[in-house]
This record gives C-alpha cells, sequence and structure tokens, in this order.
C-alpha cells in the first residue's frame, strides 16, 4: 500500500512539473561534470568528459524500474545504430548497482553505453529526478537540449552534430529533487547473498 501511495504522489508531482516554466538545464549554459562508471567495464577509472573528447554526448536518465524509461529503449536503441559512425555517444545512465542492471538487461538490450551512477553525482549535477530524460550535450561541452527520450529526433541529433540547437520544448525540472532521490534509493535492492 505504501508504495501504491508512494507512487501516486510521485506521478502527481510529475504532472505538476510539466506545468513548470522552468528547464532543467538552460541551453547554451556550460554541461555539467560527469562521473560514473561504464556497466561491465572491470576497470576502476571513473567515465568523466575526456573519455568522449570529440562526441555530442546524449545522456539518457533511467532506471529498471521505470515504465516509460523501458518503453524508450527500442527508440533510443534504433537512434544508436543510425548515428553509429557519427561522433556521438549515446549513454544510459541509471544509478542502479549492476545486479539490478543485469537481469534487467537480458530482457531489454540496450545498444548503448550503459553506465551507474551509483552515488548520484550526475543525477543531482543535471537535476536528472524527472526520468526519463535525455540531456544533449554539443562538443563544445554546452547544453544543447533536454527532452523526453520519445521526443528525441535523429535531426535533432544532427542539429547538434552540426553545432545547432534544436528548436524544441525543453523538459521541465522535478519539483522536489531531494524526494525524488529519497525514492529512487528506496528502489536499490540489496545484493542477494552469494553462496
Amino acid at each position: 500500500m505504501n508504495k501504491i501511495l508512494t507512487m501516486i504522489v510521485f506521478t502527481a508531482m510529475l504532472i505538476s512539473s510539466l506545468h513548470s516554466q522552468e528547464v532543467v538545464l538552460a541551453v547554451g549554459s556550460a554541461a555539467p561534470e560527469i562521473q560514473f562508471s561504464e556497466y561491465g567495464n572491470n576497470t576502476s577509472g571513473l567515465i568523466n568528459w575526456e573519455n568522449f573528447e570529440e562526441d555530442v554526448v546524449l545522456i539518457d536518465f533511467w532506471a529498471t524500474w521505470c515504465a516509460p524509461c523501458i518503453k524508450s529503449i527500442p527508440h533510443l536503441n534504433e537512434l544508436s545504430e543510425t548515428f553509429a559512425d557519427s561522433s556521438v555517444a549515446f549513454i544510459s545512465l541509471t544509478y542502479e548497482p549492476p545486479h539490478m542492471i543485469a537481469p534487467f538487461l537480458k530482457k531489454h538490450p540496450l545498444k548503448t553505453i550503459v553506465a551507474s551512477d551509483a552515488d548520484f553525482t550526475t543525477f543531482k549535477a543535471y537535476n536528472a529526478w524527472g526520468i526519463p530524460m535525455v540531456a544533449m550535450i554539443n562538443k563544445a561541452r554546452k547544453i544543447a537540449g533536454v527532452v523526453h527520450p520519445s521526443e528525441l529526433t535523429a535531426d535533432m541529433v544532427r542539429d547538434v552534430l552540426a553545432g545547432k540547437i534544436p528548436a524544441t520544448p525543453q523538459a521541465k525540472p522535478w519539483p522536489d529533487p531531494a524526494g525524488a532521490e529519497e525514492y529512487f534509493r528506496s528502489l536499490i535492492k540489496p545484493e542477494p547473498d552469494k553462496e
């Protein structure tokens, strides 16, 4: 019952955030730093801007429990394949640990760089609480836009590659970042005991 009530409150907050006039990140502003681990990469190094020096970067903020995130996977996979030979990095960034990501990817394969932001550093920097959302960052490391994945088009990606700002409405910020982070943390499942 508590989870149902929490989901109702979370949905109501999402709807109210859609009517806000604010944006998640201002178009043209400097992109915040990124710091996260690539899923399945056994090195201890964290990914940051140095890993994408010449690339346009599209960061899809998502979670395994998020139905709209799951619904957007085929579309993002298609875009990732379309731009496979371009200097575009598609990153699917969750905050969840590997033991939650692995079984999910068996059912829902992603053709993007899958990464985890376990300490919420990048989620906080990008105010990425209204998931799913895609932050478009150009080669100059400026915000080119923030949109829902279903609104992301190949033409928008081409615009960012060409150094343009796509003409599209921007995503609205989540009205309660602290509450969203608390909710996200509550959904992290403990790692099963290894026997």
